[in-house]
Protein backbone atom coordinates (compact mmCIF):
# COMPACT_ATOMS: atom_id res chain seq x y z
CA UNK A 1 0.00 0.00 0.00
CA UNK A 2 2.90 2.39 0.97
CA UNK A 3 4.55 1.67 -2.15
CA UNK A 4 1.20 2.61 -4.20
CA UNK A 5 0.37 5.64 -1.91
CA UNK A 6 3.15 7.57 -2.62
CA UNK A 7 3.07 7.72 -6.46
CA UNK A 8 -0.69 8.64 -6.24
CA UNK A 9 -0.17 11.38 -3.74
CA UNK A 10 2.99 12.47 -5.76
CA UNK A 11 0.40 12.18 -9.05
CA UNK A 12 -2.14 14.03 -7.38
CA UNK A 13 -0.56 16.89 -6.29
CA UNK A 14 0.91 17.41 -9.81
CA UNK A 15 -2.68 17.82 -11.42
CA UNK A 16 -4.04 20.00 -8.97
CA UNK A 17 -0.78 22.28 -9.79
CA UNK A 18 -1.38 21.64 -13.50
CA UNK A 19 -4.57 22.32 -13.20
CA UNK A 20 -4.56 25.55 -11.24
CA UNK A 21 -1.82 26.38 -13.50
CA UNK A 22 -4.26 26.13 -16.37
CA UNK A 23 -7.20 27.94 -14.22
CA UNK A 24 -4.90 31.17 -14.14
CA UNK A 25 -4.27 30.58 -18.03
CA UNK A 26 -7.38 30.57 -18.54
CA UNK A 27 -9.83 32.24 -16.01
CA UNK A 28 -7.62 34.76 -13.61
CA UNK A 29 -5.10 36.53 -16.45
CA UNK A 30 -8.24 37.11 -18.49
CA UNK A 31 -9.94 39.15 -15.92
CA UNK A 32 -7.02 41.02 -14.75
CA UNK A 33 -5.66 42.13 -18.03
CA UNK A 34 -9.46 43.47 -18.12
CA UNK A 35 -9.00 45.00 -15.05
CA UNK A 36 -5.87 46.42 -15.52
CA UNK A 37 -6.79 47.97 -18.81
CA UNK A 38 -10.01 49.16 -17.73
CA UNK A 39 -7.80 51.37 -14.74
CA UNK A 40 -5.66 52.19 -17.51
CA UNK A 41 -7.88 53.99 -19.80
CA UNK A 42 -9.30 55.86 -16.98
CA UNK A 43 -5.69 57.33 -15.90
CA UNK A 44 -5.03 58.47 -19.70
CA UNK A 45 -8.38 60.05 -20.28
CA UNK A 46 -7.93 61.92 -17.03
CA UNK A 47 -4.44 62.68 -18.26
CA UNK A 48 -6.20 64.15 -21.57
CA UNK A 49 -8.58 66.19 -19.86
CA UNK A 50 -5.54 67.89 -17.64
CA UNK A 51 -3.55 68.84 -20.07
CA UNK A 52 -3.21 71.53 -21.84
CA UNK A 53 -0.50 71.67 -24.47
CA UNK A 54 -0.97 70.44 -27.58
CA UNK A 55 0.69 70.07 -31.16
CA UNK A 56 0.03 68.68 -34.25
CA UNK A 57 -3.42 68.54 -36.39
CA UNK A 58 -6.27 67.44 -34.78
CA UNK A 59 -8.07 64.25 -36.44
CA UNK A 60 -5.19 63.32 -37.78
CA UNK A 61 -2.93 60.39 -36.77
CA UNK A 62 -0.54 60.52 -39.60
CA UNK A 63 2.82 59.92 -38.58
CA UNK A 64 5.06 63.28 -39.48
CA UNK A 65 8.31 63.94 -38.12
CA UNK A 66 7.70 67.46 -37.42
CA UNK A 67 4.77 66.88 -35.48
CA UNK A 68 7.40 64.57 -32.97
CA UNK A 69 9.92 67.36 -32.98
CA UNK A 70 7.10 69.60 -31.74
CA UNK A 71 6.41 67.48 -28.89
CA UNK A 72 9.22 67.26 -27.97
CA UNK A 73 10.35 70.93 -28.34
CA UNK A 74 7.06 71.74 -26.30
CA UNK A 75 8.06 69.13 -23.03
CA UNK A 76 11.83 70.65 -23.32
CA UNK A 77 10.36 74.37 -23.61
CA UNK A 78 8.18 73.23 -20.24
CA UNK A 79 12.03 72.20 -18.78
CA UNK A 80 11.54 68.59 -18.68
CA UNK A 81 14.93 67.59 -18.01
CA UNK A 82 17.32 67.21 -20.82
CA UNK A 83 18.87 63.89 -19.70
CA UNK A 84 15.71 62.01 -19.33
CA UNK A 85 14.47 60.19 -21.81
CA UNK A 86 10.49 60.90 -23.36
CA UNK A 87 7.76 58.56 -23.60
CA UNK A 88 5.49 58.60 -26.44
CA UNK A 89 1.88 56.37 -26.07
CA UNK A 90 0.14 56.17 -29.60
CA UNK A 91 -2.60 53.69 -31.07
CA UNK A 92 -2.18 51.79 -33.45
CA UNK A 93 -2.83 53.68 -36.54
CA UNK A 94 -0.84 56.37 -35.81
CA UNK A 95 2.42 53.23 -35.14
CA UNK A 96 1.13 51.97 -38.23
CA UNK A 97 1.91 54.83 -39.84
CA UNK A 98 5.10 55.49 -38.30
CA UNK A 99 6.24 52.59 -39.39
CA UNK A 100 5.49 53.00 -42.57
CA UNK A 101 6.94 56.17 -42.59
CA UNK A 102 9.76 54.66 -41.99
CA UNK A 103 9.93 51.72 -43.71
CA UNK A 104 13.10 52.50 -46.20
CA UNK A 105 15.82 52.53 -43.43
CA UNK A 106 17.23 49.93 -43.74
CA UNK A 107 20.52 49.22 -42.18
CA UNK A 108 21.68 47.47 -38.80
CA UNK A 109 20.83 49.56 -35.95
CA UNK A 110 19.11 47.66 -33.19
CA UNK A 111 16.29 49.89 -33.09
CA UNK A 112 15.53 49.52 -36.75
CA UNK A 113 15.80 45.65 -36.30
CA UNK A 114 13.54 45.84 -34.02
CA UNK A 115 11.08 48.34 -36.08
CA UNK A 116 11.49 45.40 -39.25
CA UNK A 117 10.48 42.52 -37.05
CA UNK A 118 7.77 43.46 -34.32
CA UNK A 119 6.60 45.98 -37.05
CA UNK A 120 6.78 48.54 -33.87
CA UNK A 121 9.06 52.13 -33.21
CA UNK A 122 11.48 51.34 -30.39
CA UNK A 123 13.16 54.71 -29.69
CA UNK A 124 13.18 57.40 -32.45
CA UNK A 125 12.62 61.47 -32.12
CA UNK A 126 13.71 61.46 -28.95
CA UNK A 127 10.89 59.19 -27.26
CA UNK A 128 10.51 55.98 -26.20
CA UNK A 129 7.43 54.37 -28.65
CA UNK A 130 4.78 52.70 -26.85
CA UNK A 131 1.69 51.33 -28.57
CA UNK A 132 -1.69 51.43 -26.39
CA UNK A 133 -4.66 51.30 -28.08
CA UNK A 134 -6.76 52.41 -24.52
CA UNK A 135 -5.92 55.74 -25.01
CA UNK A 136 -9.23 58.24 -25.67
CA UNK A 137 -10.50 60.00 -28.14
CA UNK A 138 -11.81 63.72 -27.58
CA UNK A 139 -14.83 65.02 -28.88
CA UNK A 140 -14.95 68.79 -29.29
CA UNK A 141 -17.66 70.64 -28.16
CA UNK A 142 -20.50 72.15 -30.49
CA UNK A 143 -19.60 75.77 -29.75
CA UNK A 144 -19.04 77.44 -33.37
CA UNK A 145 -17.53 80.85 -34.84
CA UNK A 146 -16.07 83.42 -32.98
CA UNK A 147 -15.58 83.21 -29.30
CA UNK A 148 -14.60 86.10 -27.05
CA UNK A 149 -13.54 87.26 -23.64
CA UNK A 150 -16.54 88.83 -21.65
CA UNK A 151 -14.45 90.22 -19.05
CA UNK A 152 -10.98 90.82 -18.08
CA UNK A 153 -9.56 87.86 -15.90
CA UNK A 154 -8.46 88.62 -12.21
CA UNK A 155 -4.93 87.32 -11.44
CA UNK A 156 -4.80 83.53 -10.13
CA UNK A 157 -8.11 83.02 -11.69
CA UNK A 158 -9.07 79.12 -12.50
CA UNK A 159 -12.28 80.85 -14.45
CA UNK A 160 -12.66 82.51 -17.51
CA UNK A 161 -15.91 84.26 -19.01
CA UNK A 162 -16.78 83.60 -22.88
CA UNK A 163 -19.34 85.14 -25.59
CA UNK A 164 -19.96 82.30 -28.19
CA UNK A 165 -23.31 80.51 -29.55
CA UNK A 166 -26.24 80.45 -28.15
CA UNK A 167 -26.60 77.11 -26.65
CA UNK A 168 -22.77 75.96 -27.08
CA UNK A 169 -20.65 73.96 -25.30
CA UNK A 170 -17.49 73.78 -24.02
CA UNK A 171 -16.19 70.02 -22.72
CA UNK A 172 -13.58 69.56 -20.53
CA UNK A 173 -10.55 68.48 -22.31
CA UNK A 174 -10.86 71.44 -25.52
CA UNK A 175 -7.94 72.89 -25.80
CA UNK A 176 -7.69 76.92 -26.45
CA UNK A 177 -5.24 79.81 -27.24
CA UNK A 178 -6.36 83.19 -26.50
CA UNK A 179 -5.07 86.11 -28.93
CA UNK A 180 -1.66 88.21 -27.33
CA UNK A 181 -1.30 85.90 -24.32
CA UNK A 182 1.74 84.46 -24.99
CA UNK A 183 3.39 82.13 -22.44
CA UNK A 184 6.69 83.35 -20.46
CA UNK A 185 9.51 80.86 -19.57
CA UNK A 186 9.72 78.86 -16.26
CA UNK A 187 12.56 80.45 -15.04
CA UNK A 188 13.56 83.48 -16.30
CA UNK A 189 9.46 84.98 -17.36
CA UNK A 190 11.02 85.95 -20.62
CA UNK A 191 8.09 86.30 -23.27
CA UNK A 192 7.95 83.25 -25.52
CA UNK A 193 7.03 83.71 -29.42
CA UNK A 194 3.82 81.27 -28.59
CA UNK A 195 0.51 81.36 -27.25
CA UNK A 196 0.31 79.90 -23.93
CA UNK A 197 -2.59 77.01 -24.44
CA UNK A 198 -5.17 76.40 -22.31
CA UNK A 199 -7.62 73.54 -21.39
CA UNK A 200 -11.32 73.47 -20.46
CA UNK A 201 -11.38 70.96 -17.28
CA UNK A 202 -15.33 71.03 -16.60
CA UNK A 203 -18.15 70.77 -19.31
CA UNK A 204 -20.02 73.75 -19.79
CA UNK A 205 -23.30 75.26 -21.57
CA UNK A 206 -23.81 78.27 -22.80
CA UNK A 207 -26.66 80.38 -21.64
CA UNK A 208 -27.82 82.24 -24.11
CA UNK A 209 -24.64 83.26 -25.74
CA UNK A 210 -22.77 83.20 -22.57
CA UNK A 211 -20.46 81.43 -20.72
CA UNK A 212 -19.78 81.63 -17.26
CA UNK A 213 -16.98 80.61 -15.03
CA UNK A 214 -15.62 78.43 -17.57
CA UNK A 215 -13.12 76.19 -15.45
CA UNK A 216 -9.47 76.36 -17.26
CA UNK A 217 -5.95 74.98 -16.54
CA UNK A 218 -3.30 76.28 -15.91
CA UNK A 219 -4.20 78.80 -13.81
CA UNK A 220 -3.92 82.74 -14.52
CA UNK A 221 -0.65 84.51 -13.42
CA UNK A 222 0.36 87.41 -15.22
CA UNK A 223 2.27 89.26 -12.40
CA UNK A 224 6.01 89.05 -12.13
CA UNK A 225 7.39 86.39 -9.41
CA UNK A 226 8.00 82.14 -9.31
CA UNK A 227 3.94 81.63 -10.85
CA UNK A 228 4.08 83.77 -13.88
CA UNK A 229 2.92 81.88 -16.66
CA UNK A 230 1.61 84.31 -18.95
CA UNK A 231 2.70 88.12 -20.01
CA UNK A 232 -0.42 89.69 -19.52
CA UNK A 233 -3.73 88.18 -18.40
CA UNK A 234 -6.85 87.90 -20.96
CA UNK A 235 -8.92 90.85 -21.44
CA UNK A 236 -12.53 91.61 -22.62
CA UNK A 237 -13.00 91.53 -26.25
CA UNK A 238 -9.96 89.22 -26.81
CA UNK A 239 -10.78 86.58 -29.30
CA UNK A 240 -10.23 82.68 -28.56
CA UNK A 241 -9.31 80.21 -30.79
CA UNK A 242 -10.13 76.12 -30.01
CA UNK A 243 -8.26 73.06 -31.32
CA UNK A 244 -10.06 71.05 -33.47
CA UNK A 245 -13.35 70.85 -34.89
CA UNK A 246 -16.49 71.46 -33.23
CA UNK A 247 -18.40 68.43 -32.36
CA UNK A 248 -15.80 65.92 -33.59
CA UNK A 249 -13.54 63.33 -32.17
CA UNK A 250 -10.00 62.89 -32.49
CA UNK A 251 -7.54 60.26 -31.35
CA UNK A 252 -5.11 61.49 -28.54
CA UNK A 253 -1.70 60.77 -28.22
CA UNK A 254 0.29 61.45 -25.24
CA UNK A 255 3.78 62.52 -25.06
CA UNK A 256 5.36 62.80 -21.40
CA UNK A 257 8.06 63.02 -18.97
CA UNK A 258 8.00 59.85 -16.60
CA UNK A 259 7.74 62.55 -13.34
CA UNK A 260 4.60 63.77 -15.40
CA UNK A 261 1.99 61.94 -13.19
CA UNK A 262 1.32 60.11 -10.32
CA UNK A 263 -0.73 57.61 -9.38
CA UNK A 264 -1.58 56.96 -5.75
CA UNK A 265 -3.93 54.16 -4.60
CA UNK A 266 -5.20 52.17 -1.34
CA UNK A 267 -3.69 49.51 0.16
CA UNK A 268 -5.92 46.37 -0.62
CA UNK A 269 -6.96 43.77 2.12
CA UNK A 270 -5.51 40.82 1.46
CA UNK A 271 -7.88 37.74 2.48
CA UNK A 272 -7.02 35.44 5.72
CA UNK A 273 -6.38 32.09 4.45
CA UNK A 274 -6.36 32.30 0.43
CA UNK A 275 -3.51 30.10 -1.18
CA UNK A 276 -2.79 32.99 -3.85
CA UNK A 277 -2.75 36.79 -2.95
CA UNK A 278 -0.74 39.60 -3.58
CA UNK A 279 -0.75 43.17 -4.52
CA UNK A 280 1.71 45.52 -6.48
Amino acid sequence: EMATQEPLTAYLEIQNELALKDWGKRVLKPYMSAMGQAIDAQFMTLAKNAVYNAVGTAVSTVYDTATMSSAREKLKKNLSPMDEELNLIIESTAMSSAYNARKGLFQSSTEIAKQYRSGVIGIADGFNYIESNLLPLHTRGTQTGTITLSGTAAEAATTLAFTGTSGGTLLKGDVFTVANVFAVHPITKVTQNYLQQFVVTANNTASSTAYSAVAISPTVYAASGGLQNINRVPTSADVVTLVGSLNTGYQQQLAFNKQAFRVASVPLMKPSGAHMTGQE
